[in-house]
């Protein structure tokens, strides 16, 4: 029993020592000493392996110095991303996981929607980087301070409304934090992080049905933005539903002079075989009847089912999503969240603005059902 005991405290003074070290190490990470932040956070994990703090400062600073300059960045981003995976079990609300993703993919695939950076002065400006540093170093008090002092200077700024409902969300006050999104989508009705965040408030109140409205919304609002979309799938999980979206490679449409006869589909994936052939020999042939860009997808789309056997439902998961929203009445909002490009992207946004209320209901109903 002694024994028992005594590796009993020397486990909790490692812990202890481990999360003083994490602490240093964040703070050098704010500073930008990343050898410092490096060092520190490898004390850390010696003490105490399974430290949140110091496995996702870890995973930033892996997955940031991927770059493809760097001999290593295979290694690192490999090492990076498992370390994001393994955070992702020991804290998942944890702060660098949502870091790690959004340099991750800012690394990988450059969004077609990107957030509106606010235009403040620059006293504001001062004002809010004082609050996320703050943040970052759990003082509530004077993120709350900062953020304030930074809105009352420019109260336009609608993300600066969702990083002050954050504190509120950390204090586990959840009223608050609505009312600091709903200030957001206030001033910017498709700004897709404080729709995802506010389903968060919800899901913490055990509202999973209204968690999953609200974070449908925000994919809507971004079909690109993949942190919503793990949120979503989380939240339809726990709530025993049906996730039924999924990522792809959407392949570049054929040029206007290419031969039909030589066109044929991907080496693999949904758009391989018959079925990415006829989709892609569509595309061309709608194209050269001079269609708008959804136009074009939607003739393609509907030719394409109509070839397959059973409406695509033996033609991979996509076609079988297509030919559910087809028969559903929602096949261009299907199109716009799971074939949005660059072409699409205007006729998006005027979709966007004149049907939220659809593209959030096909998302919920039809890719996200509990």
């Amino acid at each position: 029993m002694l024994s028992v005991l005594l590796l009993s405290l020397s486990a909790a003074a490692g812990d202890r020592r481990g999360e003083r070290l994490a602490g240093r190490a964040e703070n050098a990470l704010l500073a930008g000493s990343v050898e410092k932040a490096w060092a520190l956070s490898s004390k850390a994990r010696d003490h105490d392996n399974d430290n949140p703090r110091a496995v996702g400062i870890q995973a930033v600073l892996l997955i940031s110095s991927a770059s493809p300059d760097n001999p290593q960045a295979a290694e690192m981003l490999n090492e990076g991303m498992v370390l994001m995976s393994w955070l992702t079990e020991l804290e998942p609300e944890s702060p660098y996981v949502a870091l790690s993703q959004g340099i991750l993919s800012e690394m990988t695939d450059p969004s077609l929607l990107t957030e509106s950076a606010p235009e403040c002065s620059e006293e504001a400006h001062e004002q809010h980087e004082k609050a996320e540093v703050a943040f970052a170093q759990r003082n509530m008090d004077a993120a709350g301070t900062h953020y304030r002092r930074a809105l009352s200077l420019c109260p336009e700024a609608a993300s600066w409304w969702t990083y002050y409902g954050d504190v509120w969300f950390a204090l586990g006050d959840f009223d608050k934090a609505r009312e600091g999104y709903q200030e957001s989508l206030s001033l910017e009705a498709c700004y897709w992080p404080a729709h995802r965040f506010w389903g968060d408030t919800l899901r913490k109140e055990g509202d999973l049905i209204g968690a999953r409205d609200r974070a449908a919304t925000a994919v809507a609002c971004n079909p690109e933005y993949d942190i919503g979309w793990r949120f979503l799938e989380r939240i339809t999980q726990e709530g025993d539903g049906a996730f039924r979206w999924m990522p792809l490679d959407k392949p570049e449409a054929p040029g206007r002079d290419a031969d039909p006869a030589s066109i044929e589909g991907a080496p693999e994936g949904p758009f391989s075989g018959a079925a990415g052939r006829v989709y892609q020999k569509s595309r061309l042939t709608a194209a050269g009847e001079g269609r708008s860009p959804l136009q074009i997808e939607r003739s393609a789309v509907e030719r394409t089912l109509a070839t397959l056997p059973g409406g695509g439902a033996a033609s991979g998961l996509l076609w079988l999503r297509l030919s559910e929203a087809q028969d559903a009445g929602y096949l261009d909002e299907a199109i716009f969240i799971f074939l949005l490009d660059e072409a699409l992207l205007p006729e998006f946004l005027i979709h966007r603005v004149e049907h939220l209320d659809r593209l959030s209901r096909y998302v919920a109903e039809h890719l996200a059902p509990m």
